[in-house]
């Protein structure tokens, strides 16, 4: 593992720098360390101070070197090695500080080979100060050891302050921005404080373990061991500063083993190490000296040829101390190398000032050094010869090796620079052969461009052609008229469809302006909308307006007009489609006036009437105004006698008369048959009735001077006035119509104004009746009541049947066996069946809007069978109210379907298709009521009450109710008993097997209970 971050490099230069220290301090000083502290030490000063400088040099040239990560993590190893041996020897002296630190130190050495760790030296400080904190908050034995006792008094505070300093530390990462820095910069107290301690106390291991540690922390980035500082000059263009760069590692790493060797010896020689190595310690501290303050930013911006002569010349002035040492034969051989290397780096001059300087250097040792003249002169004077010759030849040799170098430089750099020039033509040839490739390439490309547009405009040159053709076709093929008109809307040319269409010969129109040919009511129109086409407001119009013929006819044509622009969206001219449909209008024209005037007497009809009057009733300058209804007395006996033809004659003379007699005071329509309608605006009642009575002399005179007029034809008419007698069309008609029928039944050939109802007697009774009825349908006085069928199995309410009820304008509730008679008579059952089953389907669906499933059962009348708006009016209904299929159920009884079987039973099949249900009511009391079972189509059978008021008593009810049960379940009908009145027939009719029952003892007719219905 290469050294990766400036914080492993940080913790391998501190723990080498405590080593190097140590083992400096202990070789050169042993004397200044106190035997009361360091007895344990004493015999193996010397062995120890070689131990910690071979770890410590071993730590620095691994951070030098940076060896393969298998190589760096044994060196680690060894590097961590002394540490324990020192940690022993202080635990022996009870520092036990010291003990926790240097086995830490040593741990993150070995940690840091095998693992990667993001700040190990943040992370190993931190654990430090923590431990050091501990064992100053909790210090075993009481610390006994005299290194401590300056410290002593303040223990617990520097303990306090060591797990404050390492707590920091390790928490930097959850710290405020900004507050990392502070953090290390502040775990700097506790190791000044340790060595304020140690310092005092001489305990100088100590000293050398806090200091380094310390500074370590203040200083942010650590004294580089190697390289080249940060703006130190580079020379990276001079090849002889770059071999003095490299040069200059190499002998700051001879001069540490060098150190090294001296120290392995003494520590093997023991005591006679200083006898033996006089200049021992001289020699140490002169190197390891300079390499350390070669490293500092001052020595680092000198030139790297410089500072190789410096150490070049401390290494001789060190190897010169040791000349009288046993270990001289070891060193001789690198004096003669230093001038070579001096040559190499700066020629031949420098080379032989080198060479000068060592043997100045050397004579100077053997002069001035103590026990430098125990070598003889003649060995001496053998050994300068030597230098001199070797140094010559080595310092030829490295000039040579200079020159050599420095012309392969040269010549490698002319070839560098050659490359270069090739590489760039190399790259302009292959940025032209691309730009060509690319050129042609777009040439390519162009030429294709140019030929697939050459064939589109080709193609659509004869698209052009084909299109043209194809206009051409069309245009003049056309069987409706087609014009090109230019912008002023004249026509450019026009196909022989739109000249036969206005009667023009061919080519007569080239030239013509529409104006000319439109008719003058729609120039207006027509150029609105071709200047808005024009304007680009819209993209086409369409209208329909007249065109005039050569021959003046107008003819009703629908236009349909486009505009065509040019490629860039310019407006060219117009395209005109022209289609005559003169024969449409005219039959739209007599479909409108057949759909709002009789054909018979040209009169308007009854929904033509019911416009005008609502039109009057909404306009503010009429605020009253009269309606009549007139009808011919007798005239159905005309038709029977005379004839449809003499009737339809009839009518058409005394409407004319009438219509005369009217003038302009209003308007006159025919309602149906031989009904008419008068509507006169600003009338009061006194000029109603003075028309009125007009009318009726008109229609007297005209009878009696046409002698083929019966005389007996007279008519009848009922006046309404607004706003007395209504605000609304329907209840104006309604009032009139009743007032006409007073009139009618008051003898006819009279008029009557209209009054609110009176009660009449004797032979009025039954126009009394119709009168009251047809005013219960227009004020929407009648209401339904709920009589519940209680199912006998499940003993609940299952359904309901609705009953009919009128109510009088005091609010009195008439039953239906008073007013239906009479609704039959006089034509009126059918729409009181369209008012009942509507309300009904209404119920049902308003229940279902609550979340109640509604059953109910609805009876119809005869004539409801025989209408054919029934079916329409049921599928309608439930189409719009969504009820659920089975929710309405239909009662008839034998009397209602005995009139037209067939017919009942084809209506009764359409409703059930639907989803309706059928119940045959009153079931036994004719003769034909089997009959109508196996005709009819029904899913229930009611049982006539007379079968169920004695049945409890009665066994002959009883057998005849048992046998209607038991052919009613052979055929899938189900049977509901009527009338029930007691809890006995209650009880009977289920031992009877009926399926349900009604009457007032299950429930009475009323209101519908809140509760009825089926959750949903």
């Amino acid at each position: 593992m290469r050294v990766a971050s400036v914080s492993a490099a940080r913790l391998f230069f501190t723990v080498a720098l405590i080593e190097v220290a140590t083992g400096v301090a202990l070789f050169a000083f042993p004397a200044h360390f106190p035997t009361v502290i360091y007895a344990p030490l004493a015999p193996l000063t010397s062995r120890m101070a070689a131990t910690l400088l071979a770890g410590g040099i071993i730590l620095l040239l691994n951070l030098r070197y940076a060896p393969r990560r298998q190589v760096q993590r044994w060196l680690l190893a060894a590097g961590a090695v002394p540490l324990p041996l020192l940690s022993w020897i202080i635990w022996e002296a009870g520092g036990y500080t010291g003990v926790a630190t240097y086995l830490l130190l040593a741990a993150a050495l070995i940690a840091a080979g095998w693992t990667e760790v993001e700040d190990p030296f943040a992370l190993t400080l931190g654990v430090v100060e923590v431990a050091a904190g501990l064992l100053l908050l909790f210090p075993p034995h009481g610390l006994p050891s005299p290194g401590f006792d300056p410290v002593r008094p303040i223990m617990p505070a520097a303990g306090v302050l060591g797990l404050l300093c390492g707590g920091l530390v390790l928490a930097r990462k959850r710290l405020p921005p900004g507050w990392s820095p502070f953090a290390e910069r502040f775990a700097a107290a506790l190791p000044a404080v340790l060595v304020w301690n140690f310092w005092t106390a001489r305990a100088w291991t100590g000293v050398l373990l806090w200091l380094p540690l310390g500074v370590a922390a203040l200083v942010g980035q650590p004294v580089r061991p190697l390289g080249r500082a940060a703006g130190e000059p580079a020379g990276a263009d001079d090849p002889d500063e770059q071999w003095a760069e490299q040069s200059l590692a190499h002998v700051e790493s001879v001069t540490w083993v060098l150190v090294l060797l001296v120290v392995t010896t003494a520590a093997l020689l023991g005591d006679e190490a200083a006898t033996q190595l006089p200049n021992a310690v001289l020699f140490v501290l002169l190197l390891v000296g300079f390499n350390l303050v070669a490293r500092w930013p001052g020595m680092l911006s000198l030139r790297a040829q410089v500072r190789l002569n410096l150490h070049l010349f401390v290494a001789g002035l060190a190897i010169s101390l040791m000349l009288a040492s046993p270990i001289r034969v070891a060193l001789l051989p690198v004096v003669p190398a230093i001038p070579m290397i001096s040559a190499r780096a700066g020629g031949l001059r420098r080379g032989y000032a080198m060479l000068g300087a060592m043997l100045g250097v050397l004579s100077l040792a053997q002069i001035l050094l103590p026990g430098s003249m125990s070598v003889s002169l003649p060995f001496g004077i053998a050994v300068g010869l030597m230098i001199i010759v070797l140094g010559a030849a080595w310092v030829h040799a490295g000039h040579a090796h200079r020159s050599l170098y420095r012309q392969l430089t040269e010549t490698s750099q002319t070839l560098v620079q050659n490359n270069r020039v090739l590489q760039a033509a190399n790259e302009e040839l292959a940025a032209q052969r691309e730009a060509l490739a690319a050129q042609q390439d777009e040439l390519l490309r162009q030429h294709r461009i140019l030929v697939e547009q050459a064939m589109a405009l080709s193609a659509q040159r004869d698209e052009l052609l084909e299109s043209e053709e194809r206009f051409r076709t069309a245009f003049e093929y056309a069987p409706i008229g087609v014009a090109l008109v230019d912008l002023d809307f004249v026509i450019m040319r026009a196909n022989p469809a739109l000249h036969d269409m206005l009667g023009y010969r061919r080519g007569d129109l080239t030239g013509v302006p529409l104006r000319q040919i439109t008719h003058r009511d729609d120039l207006e129109e027509q150029e609105s909308l071709l200047n808005a086409v024009r304007a680009g407001q819209a993209g086409s119009c369409a209208m329909e307006k007249r065109y005039l013929r050569h021959d003046g006819r107008a003819v009703w044509v629908a236009v349909s007009v486009a505009l065509v622009r040019d490629a860039h969206g310019t407006p060219r001219y117009f395209v005109a489609q022209v289609m005559d449909v003169t024969d449409r209008r005219q039959a739209e024209e007599q479909l409108r006036r057949l759909a709002h005037f009789d054909p018979l007497t040209d009169l308007g009809n009854r929904r033509y009437f019911q416009r005008k009057l609502e039109a009057a009733l909404d306009d503010p300058a009429t605020p009253r105004g009269a309606l009549f209804f007139l009808d011919f007395d007798d005239f159905k006996f005309v038709n029977d006698t005379l004839g449809h033809l003499a009737g339809d004659d009839l009518l058409k003379n005394l409407a004319r008369v009438m219509t005369e007699t009217l003038g302009g005071r209003g308007f006159m329509a025919r309602l149906g048959g031989d009904e008419f309608g008068i509507l006169v605006p600003g009338v009061d009642a006194s000029g109603a009735e003075a028309l009125a009575q007009d009318l009726l002399a008109a229609v007297r005179s005209q009878i009696a001077a046409n002698p083929a007029c019966p005389t007996y034809v007279t008519i009848s008419v009922g006046i309404a006035l607004y706003p007395d007698h209504g605000h609304t069309a329907e209840t104006l008609m309604l009032h009139a119509d009743l007032a006409m029928y007073q009139a009618k039944h008051s003898g006819g050939d009279r008029y009557c104004m209209y009054v609110a109802f009176e009660p009449l007697n004797g032979d009025e009774a039954g126009s009394a009746w119709e009168i009251r009825l047809r005013a219960a349908l227009a004020e929407d006085r009648f209401t339904l009541v709920f009589q519940p069928i209680l199912d006998l199995q499940l003993g609940e309410v299952t359904q309901y049947e609705a009953l009919l009820r009128m109510v009088e304008p005091d609010g009195r509730q008439i039953p239906p066996g008073e007013f239906l008679p009479a609704a039959a008579s006089c034509g009126l059952m059918p729409e009181i069946d369209r008012w009942v089953v509507r309300r009904a389907v209404e119920t049902i669906a308003r229940e279902q809007a609550r979340g109640r499933r509604l059953t109910l059962s609805v009876n119809l009348s005869g004539q409801a069978l025989n209408d054919p708006s029934l079916v329409p009016l049921v599928r309608d209904l439930i189409d719009r109210h969504q009820i659920p299929p089975g929710s309405l159920r239909f009662e008839v009884t034998e009397s209602a379907a005995v009139t037209d079987l067939d017919q009942a039973a084809a209506c009764i099949e359409a409703l059930t298709d639907l989803g309706c249900e059928f119940a045959l009511d009153d079931f036994g009391v004719g003769f034909s009521s089997l009959r109508y079972l196996k005709r009819l189509p029904v899913r229930t059978l009611k049982i006539d009450g007379g079968f169920i008021e004695r049945l409890p008593d009665d066994p002959v009810d009883q057998s005849l109710v048992r046998s209607m049960v038991t052919m009613a379940r052979g055929l899938g009908v189900r049977t509901v008993a009527e009338y029930v009145t007691s809890d006995r027939a209650l009880e009977m009719l289920r031992r009877c097997g009926v399926d349900a029952a009604q009457g007032y003892y299950v429930g009475p007719p009323g209101p519908l209970p809140e509760e009825a219905g089926q959750a949903v």
